[in-house]
């Protein structure tokens, strides 16, 4: 059974870009969700909490998991010359 891909690799340097419609919508949520989770966060700790800092670092770390289970292998690509 072939993996569906979400999110392949750069053309250069180390990282994924979005491929299909559900790669796209993991990264419009994600959008959404690093703009309004921290404010929410910061209204009731501010922004020097801890819980402000680990809203943004359970985002990120979110975002990273889907692109390893639903992304090509990450690896660093540089251009021929």
């Amino acid at each position: 059974m072939a993996k569906e891909i979400w999110f392949k690799n750069k053309a250069y340097g180390w990282g994924w870009t979005p491929c299909t419609w559900q790669g796209w919508s993991v990264t419009g949520v994600f959008v959404v969700a690093l703009t309004v989770v921290p404010g929410m966060v910061s209204k009731s700790y501010g922004t020097n909490s801890v819980q402000f800092w680990l809203s943004l670092l359970g985002l990120v770390a979110g975002v990273f998991g889907i692109c390893f289970w639903k992304g090509e292998k990450p690896r660093w690509n540089w251009p021929k010359r």
